[in-house]
Parts: structure tokens; sequence; C-alpha cells
């Protein structure tokens, strides 16, 4: 399980990296001012942010921080090479897969599922 946020609206990666440092989820999550044009996904303060974080660390899973330029070049590749268009907030789990296969987290021959949601009538600019 990978949560895919947008550098500016990062507060479950920032709250669950003090998860992880201190053994326990805080109270109240890390604050974030969004300013991202994945706006779907622009969270100054996630509502769950426990269950977010809860759910990332029973499964072993991870949050992924993407910026808007990752997005919108996941958001082109997705139309170009896959005739998907999607939102920018359904792109920054591509552009968050493509950032954990760079890095190693994610290595080739592994299966994954990225479930795009948000099409991309919802924001129709480049």
């Amino acid at each position: 399980l990978v949560a895919a946020q947008a550098r500016t609206s990062d507060s479950i990666a920032r709250t669950f990296a003090i998860a992880l440092r201190e053994g326990e989820i805080p109270a109240v999550p890390e604050p974030a001012t969004p300013a991202t044009r994945a706006d779907s996904i622009a969270v100054g303060r996630p509502r769950d942010h426990v269950g977010a974080i809860r759910a990332l660390l029973d499964c072993g899973g991870l949050p992924a921080v993407v910026d808007d330029s990752e997005i919108l070049t996941a958001r082109r590749e997705l139309a170009q090479r896959f005739g998907l268009w999607v939102e920018p907030a359904a792109a920054a789990g591509f552009a968050a897969l493509r950032a954990l296969r760079d890095n190693g987290t994610i290595t080739m021959g592994e299966t994954v599922v990225l479930v795009l949601t948000g099409a991309g009538l919802k924001d129709p600019e480049p």
C-alpha cells in the first residue's frame, strides 16, 4: 500500500515519519499548506490520519511524495502511452509508482495494482 501525496499536501508522509520515529501515531497530524494542481488530494489536515497511517504500518506500506511536475508528467504519460486521461490527483499514484521504481523500492517483476480514479474531464487543462 502506497499513499501518494503531492509535495505541498504531505501531511500523512510527515506524520508517518514521526510515528516511525516515536513509535506511536501523533494525535494531531502535521499540518500542510496545499498548493497543487492535484486539487482532489490538496489536504492540509487529513480527517483520519490515524486510520491512514495505521493502514500503512499494518501492511508494511509507505507514503510517497511527488511534486506537481512529476504529477503532470505522469498524467501526460498515462494519456500518451495508455490512452488514459485522468485528473492530476489520479496521476499522483502513477508518479509515485515511477518514483518508487526509480529509487528501487519497487523492483522489476513485482506485481503492482494502480487504481486510477478521477477522469480528465475534472481538470481538462494539460
